[in-house]
């Protein structure tokens, strides 16, 4: 199965999954009771970094899968924007695990 991952023109290859990435994937799994085949780590060095709009969309993606959101560090907004339709601001604290 290949995993790359590719958004705004990057190409992010597989890494194994180490003891950390193990132990948050095992608990968002309990939570969500979904079992999930990767995860994608972001890294923001600073409150002015973020990723610009996009779709999770990819052809790659299995649309019938959920998104878990799980936020570490300092309070960050996620803003939700649809065609037509008012924008919606979700703060995510520390800890927070938003599924979408």
């Amino acid at each position: 199965m290949n995993l790359e991952y590719e958004y705004s023109g990057y190409c992010q290859l597989p890494l194994p999954w180490n003891r950390t990435m193990l132990k948050i994937k095992s608990d968002v799994e309990k939570k969500t009771v979904f079992e999930y085949k990767f995860g994608l780590l972001n890294f923001y060095e600073s409150g002015h970094a973020k990723i610009g709009a996009h779709k999770d969309d990819k052809p790659s993606l299995d649309q019938s899968v959920d998104i878990a959101t799980l936020s570490f560090g300092a309070c960050r907004d996620m803003i939700f924007s649809k065609k037509g339709c008012k924008s919606v601001r979700q703060a995510l604290e520390a800890g927070s695990l938003l599924l979408m």
